[in-house]
């Protein structure tokens, strides 16, 4: 049995909190993962766009598909790409709200009249295991939101085994 729900839904109570209640028909996106590094080390691969490109992943990798990070200040710039073809560009703001949390926005520009989405990543660790827990909330539409479950899935699990 699984217990992806159990774990959603304890997120998503740790994380939602009465200022941001859940609009009608959000998918929302909550997962945690356990990786055998320290916080401060995660964060920085969290953080860096070098880093970035090296455990993001297209949700459909293949030889040909990548991911290229950009920053300039708080902004941000990922590009997805599919068997060697740009598939899809996303760019935000982040902030760094403590020293084990960052706040980002997501607008990915396939969907120009959505409203961006929001994603929250807590770094709960110890010096030689951390629990990264993330929280993508503000998707409206279910192929996006199954596109976006995949690829953190795929980015979390490349994160973990690169420590």
């Amino acid at each position: 049995m699984s217990t992806q729900p159990q774990i959603e839904e304890e997120v998503m109570q740790r994380f939602a909190g009465n200022a941001q209640r859940r609009a009608a028909g959000q998918l929302d996106i909550a997962m945690q993962a356990t990786i055998k590094g320290d916080a401060r080390r995660i964060f920085t691969a969290l953080t860096v766009p070098e880093y970035r490109e090296a455990w993001m992943c297209p949700p459909d990798p293949n030889p040909g598909s990548f991911v290229t990070a950009q920053q300039a200040a708080d902004q941000y710039q990922l590009d997805f790409y599919r068997s060697g073809a740009l598939h899809a560009t996303v760019t935000g703001q982040y902030q760094v709200c403590r020293r084990h949390r960052l706040d980002f926005t997501w607008r990915d520009h396939r969907m120009p009249d959505w409203p961006e989405s929001h994603v929250r990543v807590h770094i709960d660790g110890h010096f030689e295991s951390s629990r990264l827990t993330l929280l993508h909330c503000g998707i409206f539409r279910e192929d996006h939101s199954r596109w976006l479950h995949r690829m953190w899935l795929a980015s979390l699990d490349k994160l973990a085994s690169l420590f």
